[in-house]
C-alpha cells in the first residue's frame, strides 16, 4: 500500500511541474504573428514562413519565425521566446526588425566614422547598435556629431524604427588593474525624429559629474560654471555635509560626493582639507595631509599597483598612513566612507541627497 501511494505521490509531481511549465505558455500560431507584427510595428504587408524553426537555447526550446517586410525588402524575425520565471515558464514573442532594417540601409548613408562603429551580435535575434568611446569632450563633440548622421539618415528614409547607441565615457581611472568601472557612460534606443541635442547634453552632464566628483582638475577648470550650478544643485546630487554636533554646520557649495553613493573621493576630500585649513601639500590628484592627532597621509590616484588576492584583483588603490603602504576596503575604491574620514581626520561629515540632509 505504501509504495502504492508512493507511485501516485509522484505522479502527482510529475503532472503538478507539467502544469507549471505550461500554465503560462501561450502557443502562438502564424495568426498570432501576424496580429503581433501590425501592432508591434505597423507593418501589414509580410511574407511569413509557414512554419517556425526550432531552436534550442540551452534549456528551452523556442520557435523562429521567418518574415520579410515586403515594402522595403527587409528580412527578419520573430522569436517565440520561452523563459523561466518564478514558479512557471512563460513565453513572449520578440523581433529583430529595427536591427535588420538598419543594417539593410545604412551602408548607403556612406557615413565615414572615425569614433563610432556598429556592433552587431547574432544569436536567435540580430542586436544591432551604434557603440563609441571618447576621452576628453573634443571627442565627444566628434561622437555625437557621428550619430546624427546615421540618425539623419534614417530620419530621410522616413523609417520607423528605433536605433540604439552607447557613449562610452574612458575616464582616467576607468582602466585600474582587472576593475573595469564603468561609469558616466549613457544609452538609449531612440527613433530617428527623436535624436537631438539632448544626447550630447546628457553625455556632458555625465562627464563633468564625475570629474567634480573625483575633482580632475583639468577635466573641469575650463567647465562653463552654469553646467556645474545645474550639477551641484540637483535635488539626486549627492552633496556633503559637515556636521558639529546634531546640527549641520554647513553644506559645502563647490563639491560633491560620489554619484553612485560610494562615499567621498581622494580629490574631494584634498578639497575639503583645504577649506578646513589641514597641513596639505600637492594637489588633488597627489597630496599629504597631517591629520589633528599628528598622522601623517599620503594619497594619490597613481597609487592604483597593489595586489588584492583575496579578492582576484591583480591591481587596486592604496594609501599610505606614516610611510606605511595601507589597501582600501576594496581594490577600486579610492573614497571612503564618512565614517571612515572622522575616524581618521575629525571631520564629522555625512553625504546624500540634499532633501536626506535636511529633513
Amino acid at each position: 500500500m505504501r509504495k502504492f501511494i508512493n507511485h501516485i505521490c509522484i505522479a502527482a509531481i510529475a503532472v503538478s511541474a507539467a502544469f507549471l511549465m505550461t500554465a503560462c505558455v501561450k502557443d502562438y500560431g502564424r495568426d498570432d504573428v501576424k496580429k503581433y507584427i501590425y501592432e508591434e510595428l505597423g507593418i501589414k504587408n509580410i511574407s511569413l514562413s509557414k512554419e517556425p524553426e526550432d531552436v534550442y537555447d540551452g534549456e528551452f526550446h523556442d520557435k523562429l519565425w521567418t518574415v520579410t517586410d515586403k515594402d522595403n525588402n527587409v528580412d527578419f524575425h520573430v522569436l517565440d521566446d520561452r523563459t523561466w520565471g518564478m514558479e512557471s515558464a512563460s513565453n513572449s514573442l520578440k523581433n529583430d526588425y529595427y536591427d535588420e532594417y538598419f543594417l539593410k540601409f545604412y551602408e548607403d548613408a556612406n557615413i565615414k566614422s572615425k569614433y563610432v562603429e556598429i556592433l552587431r551580435e547574432e544569436d536567435e535575434l540580430t542586436s544591432v547598435r551604434l557603440t563609441a568611446a571618447y576621452s576628453n569632450l573634443d571627442e565627444l563633440d566628434k561622437i555625437y556629431n557621428e550619430l546624427k548622421d546615421y540618425y539623419d539618415f534614417f530620419l530621410e528614409k522616413r523609417a520607423n524604427i528605433e536605433i540604439v547607441y552607447n557613449i562610452d565615457y574612458d575616464f582616467p581611472l576607468r582602466h585600474i588593474g582587472n576593475n573595469d568601472i564603468e561609469m558616466a557612460d549613457t544609452f538609449d534606443s531612440l527613433k530617428p525624429e527623436d535624436f537631438n541635442k539632448s544626447v550630447y547634453n546628457r553625455a556632458l552632464k555625465e562627464y563633468y559629474e564625475l570629474n567634480l566628483a573625483y575633482y580632475f582638475e583639468d577635466n573641469i577648470k575650463g567647465a562653463d560654471n552654469k553646467i556645474l550650478r545645474e550639477i551641484i544643485d540637483d535635488k539626486n546630487t549627492y552633496r556633503i555635509a559637515k556636521y558639529s554636533g546634531e546640527n549641520i554646520e554647513l553644506i559645502y557649495d563647490d563639491i560633491i560626493a560620489h554619484p553612485y553613493a560610494y562615499g567621498i573621493t581622494f580629490g574631494t576630500m584634498y578639497k575639503i582639507f583645504e577649506k578646513e585649513g589641514m597641513p596639505l601639500t600637492g594637489n588633488p590628484y597627489h597630496y599629504t595631509v597631517t591629520a589633528p592627532n599628528g598622522d601623517d597621509y599620503e594619497f594619490s590616484y597613481e597609487f592604483n599597483d597593489m595586489a588584492y588576492p583575496e579578492e582576484e584583483s591583480t591591481d587596486g588603490f592604496y594609501y599610505y598612513k606614516n610611510g606605511e603602504k595601507t589597501p582600501m576596503q576594496y581594490p577600486c575604491y579610492c573614497y571612503f566612507r564618512c565614517d571612515a574620514i572622522k575616524e581618521m581626520f575629525g571631520l564629522d561629515l555625512d553625504d546624500g541627497k540634499i532633501a536626506w540632509l535636511t529633513k
